[in-house]
């Protein structure tokens, strides 16, 4: 029995599973780049631009980012093979829980860093730092999880 030219197999060796996910990580990381610029691109164009209100054009950024990731992710970072209705709404509710997690940390990190303001930025990174690390874990582990038929 053999299988699909375009599913991957699974790593196999501590090695190979290693590099496979540091390979991830890198691609996560470059499409996070990626979506943060075409994100601010939208939100800048929008609101500096053509005048937009700022809250809409960052509305506006955000959901343009989101969609741009979920491609992204899916294709390039994940090689996903499920299809599209298994996974807009998964990853939809895994970026809600993200954000959520970033919340929560962000409350608890602002009570223990601090409230000046070189503080509150401090804490936005750790809060920023939970969300990617959740929305990874829960894209990795759930969204586009692998697939693979049995031998």
């Amino acid at each position: 029995m053999s299988r699909e030219a375009s599913a991957p197999l699974p790593p196999t060796s501590r090695a190979e599973k290693w590099r496979h996910s540091i390979a991830l990580l890198i691609r996560f990381g470059i499409v996070g780049v990626l979506n943060t610029i075409v994100g601010y691109s939208v939100i800048a164009g929008l609101d500096l631009g053509l005048g937009v209100d700022s809250h809409l054009a960052n509305a506006v950024g955000y959901v343009v980012g989101i969609v741009f990731s979920y491609f992204l992710q899916r294709s390039f970072v994940f090689a996903s093979q499920r299809g599209h209705r298994q996974t807009v709404v998964s990853y939809a509710i895994a970026a809600g829980l993200a954000f959520l997690i970033n919340q929560g940390v962000l409350a608890v990190a602002l009570r223990v860093i601090g409230d000046l303001e070189w503080q509150r930025a401090l804490a936005q990174l750790v809060a920023m730092a939970s969300y990617s690390i959740a929305f990874f874990i829960l894209m990795r582990l759930w969204v586009f999880r692998a697939e693979h038929p049995a031998a």
